[in-house]
């Protein structure tokens, strides 16, 4: 199947939210910040006929294993084995850095390989195509591997890994071997399930680090020639932040008519997070602002998670952002401003949104020969209450038409508390609402 994705499409895409989060995150050791699409999202575009419902990824074709062929424009490509991609966000197809999208102008549009697994001569800039292809050889042994590579759980929550056999030529008769999970502070083997095949099958005391697991195929149900076969599905709990190796050992199998199998043998990883909570204060949140004052808000951010936030995205309610950690937002016009920030890390994000937590109202000053300011008597941003004494009355019209080039004077406040009718100017007709205001 060939599908060409278009820059409308893609970002498009990036904003889906069916089934899953389609925008992932990811800080480099620059501290920059690229956004863009888990290599893995873009697979289950192609990888069989459905390409947009929940079961779009075709996980079993992935962990079978194809090449996932990433060529830049110049024909530079890198390969990766799609076992190493199967729902990790550690493989990014980014469009935009620091907030931005890629200028058509700089070194990485229009797509830019980029990740945690992503270092050195497996960055593939300006991304022109993605190829999957059947891996043409296979190991000159069979492999027993763990699949995934390489899991991310949070604490508290279960991972599961499959133990598989790439190739059986004479079949396989049964096995016992150990699975270890290396740092015993990371979490636990809490479960084993063996698939239909195994007639006989038996599991060590658990919850425990190090497991010994056997079964038997005691109806031949593993024929010769079979390949990628599930011997085992291990559950493995996160208990701690970190990461420990999942190793396999001791392996005794043997194929049917006695031979001994001697796997070659891919071990895997197990990430424990404590998930993010997103969270952020303000050094203040009523204050005054107009065309020409302006209120800056200093905001800090609360977030809490095992690891912490490596990457941040605010929005103001202003139109304006900012990825900074603290950043400094200003605000020149009056009104309620929701202010959100989504954290995140290699693991996870985490969104925290504050309805109306800004509050500006005009900034104002005492008309001549008074001391109070003036007051908004109906929340519309307008002063009506000019003398300040917490009441309409006839005295607001008279020191209003006495004071019209005062009002149009005052630079820092602007005319914008004052213009009833909204026309960009003080004006008699701005007197005439204001005395009807005044009657009521």
């Amino acid at each position: 199947m060939n599908y060409t994705v278009s820059k409308v499409y893609f970002e498009q895409a990036l904003a889906c939210q069916f089934d899953s989060n389609h925008e992932v995150n990811y800080t480099d050791s620059s501290s920059r910040v690229w956004t863009g699409m888990p290599l893995w999202f873009l697979c289950g575009f192609v990888d069989d006929a459905d390409q947009h419902s929940s079961n779009s990824y075709n996980e079993t074709k992935a962990q079978a294993g194809y090449n996932v062929t990433i060529t830049a424009t110049d024909g530079y490509s890198v390969i990766i084995n799609s076992r190493n991609t199967i729902r990790s966000n550690n493989y990014i197809i980014a469009n935009s850095l620091n907030g931005t999208l890629l200028a058509e102008t700089g070194d990485s549009w229009p797509l830019r390989l980029v990740g945690q697994n992503v270092t050195g001569g497996k960055v593939v800039k300006k991304v022109a195509s993605i190829t999957l292809t059947p891996i043409s050889t296979q190991p000159s042994s069979p492999t027993l591997s763990l699949v995934p590579v390489s899991n991310n759980v949070p604490i508290g929550q279960n991972s599961q890994y499959q133990l598989v056999m790439n190739s059986l030529p004479n079949g396989l008769s049964g096995y016992d071997l150990v699975i270890t999970l290396a740092d015993s502070n990371i979490g636990k083997i809490v479960n084993v399930t063996y698939p239909a095949w195994a007639g006989l099958y038996n599991t060590s005391t658990l919850p425990a680090n190090s497991v010994k697991i056997s079964a038997v195929d005691v109806n031949y149900l593993i024929q010769s020639g079979s390949s990628n076969t599930v011997i085992a599905l291990v559950t493995v709990r996160g208990d701690a932040p970190g990461s420990s190796p999942i190793t396999i050992s001791s392996v005794h199998m043997d194929a049917d008519g006695g031979n001994a199998i001697n796997p070659a043998i891919v071990n895997g990883q197990l990430s424990a997070y404590s998930p993010l909570n997103a969270n952020f204060t303000a050094d203040r949140t009523i204050g005054t602002a107009s065309a020409n004052v302006t209120m800056n808000v200093n905001f800090t951010d609360l977030s809490t998670g095992n690891p912490m936030p490596t990457a941040w995205q605010w929005a103001f309610g202003t139109g304006s952002t900012s990825t900074l950690q603290n950043p400094v937002a200003s605000y020149h016009t009056p009104g309620n401003y929701t202010v959100s920030l989504t954290a995140s890390n290699i693991f996870n994000q985490a969104t925290m949104a504050k309805a109306h937590y800004i509050i500006v109202t005009p900034f104002v000053k005492p008309f001549p020969g008074y001391t109070n300011l003036p007051t908004d008597t109906n929340g519309d941003y307008l002063m009506e209450d000019i003398n300040g004494n917490g009441r309409l009355d006839y005295d607001d019209v008279v020191v209003y038409y006495q004071n019209m080039d005062w009002i149009s004077a005052q630079y820092d406040v602007g005319i914008s508390p004052y213009d009833y009718n909204h026309n960009g100017r003080i004006d008699y007709d701005d007197l005439v609402l204001l005395y009807w205001i005044v009657l009521g």
